[in-house]
């Protein structure tokens, strides 16, 4: 599809697709649909042992899931 028959098919989309789609540029590096969401989080331990355990399981895991 043409950059500008995307951007006529948006104007043309209804306010929730316009409001998902609203802040992606039209063309993407290799294709990509849109853009990735990386969600991540870092967790902080005393020291590399305290690590070590809750990687082994050795340990409980002390995070709050929402």
């Amino acid at each position: 599809m043409s950059e500008k028959l995307a951007r006529l098919a948006l104007d043309q989309a209804g306010s929730g697709t316009r409001s998902v789609w609203s802040g992606e540029q039209m063309k993407h590096p290799y294709r990509a649909t849109q853009t990735p969401i990386i969600a991540s989080a870092a967790y902080g331990y005393q020291d590399i042992d305290e690590w070590y355990d809750v990687a082994l399981g050795a340990a409980p895991v002390l995070f709050i899931a929402v």
